[in-house]
């Protein structure tokens, strides 16, 4: 067929492995069904955001590895080669064509003409693992994954039984459906020595260079809410900011750059952390609110909203608000 390697989709891992092969001096195939590239990435609650790119049900690559062709081994290295995009072949057409030496496979148009080749047994195993990944990928398509959430930060603009809308620290100002079953919790300020060994905890972090963490608020979560999150990962209330949910395994004073602070030692499954924490971060706790929502989700309210797309409608999940001007600080 003349090429070195044929890429199945026109995704990210599909578009990185082409790319790759053939700045190795490859001639790579690229086969793609829909009329562009990209895959599964598509943008989604535009109304709501544009910052939110969710995955399809199989957005998890399982790749089939095969054999290197004798003929292209010495090539490695080579700074040319070419990335043709054919967006013609359907892929539910293509079959697999098994080389005479059963060494490798490669891809052909007809899968008709290569159901005999796939009889010999080198290649039952292949066929069961592409009979359990096609069974996957069916339960997967009828069982879709939640639409991701976003989370959106500043004040109340307007509320009324049905739509909470809200201006985002952008400026954007945003409506949301306000189900009947939207929780709301209210975000209550504690200070920095109702922080014990044993809390679970919250909190946004900077990461420093010496490979602590410069907290930015703590949440001391309620002890039915203990577990929540638990982890380490990445946090969108600033750029390069962390969160880190643990219980507090030890507490003692913050080094002397950082006067009346607290040094946290926060375990989680799996890893810990250091956390210093300032005298003037802000350290909250939660408190039901849902039966007094009427006084707290009033225009001008601070909230932290988790929204998420419902019925192709941007939704209010969770709302958590301040009192009295009081800013959820996470």
């Amino acid at each position: 067929m003349g090429w070195d390697a044929i890429v199945v989709g026109a995704g990210l891992n599909g578009l990185a492995a082409a790319v790759h092969l053939s700045s190795k001096g490859w001639k790579v195939l690229v086969l793609e069904r829909a009329a562009t590239p990209g895959g599964a990435v598509k943008t989604a609650l535009r109304q709501l955001t544009r910052r939110i790119y969710p995955l399809d049900a199989a957005d998890a690559a399982v790749p089939i590895t095969v054999d290197v062709p004798d003929h292209a081994r010495g090539r490695l290295g080579q700074a040319e080669g070419d990335l043709p995009l054919i967006t013609s072949v359907p892929v539910w057409a293509l079959g697999l064509l098994s080389r005479v030496d059963g060494r490798s496979i490669t891809i052909a148009p007809s899968a008709a003409r290569s159901a005999h080749h796939l009889e010999a047994p080198m290649f039952k195993p292949l066929l069961v693992a592409l009979g359990a990944l096609a069974a996957a990928l069916s339960l997967a398509q009828t069982a879709p994954p939640a639409a991701p959430t976003v989370r959106l930060r500043r004040t109340i603009e307007k509320v009324d039984t049905t739509t909470l809308t809200v201006k985002e620290r952008s400026g954007e100002v945003i409506t949301l459906v306000r189900p009947a079953d939207m929780a709301v919790t209210e975000v209550v300020p504690i200070s920095l020595a109702d922080i014990k060994p044993g809390s679970f905890v919250g909190t946004a972090a900077m990461p420093q260079p010496d490979g602590t963490q410069l907290a930015l608020e703590v949440l001391v979560f309620p002890e039915s809410a203990r577990g929540s999150g638990e982890g380490h990962y990445p946090w969108d209330l600033q750029p390069q900011s962390t969160m880190t949910n643990a219980t507090v395994a030890d507490l003692a004073a913050a080094p002397a750059t950082v006067p009346g602070g607290q040094r946290l030692t926060l375990r989680y499954k799996g890893g810990e952390k250091i956390v210093i924490v300032p005298t003037n971060v802000p350290v909250v706790t939660f408190k039901p609110g849902k039966e007094d929502e009427k006084a707290l989700l009033l225009p001008g309210a601070h909230v932290l909203v988790t929204a998420q797309q419902k019925d192709a409608k941007p939704t209010a999940v969770r709302v958590l608000v301040g009192r009295d001007g009081f800013a959820p600080p996470m």
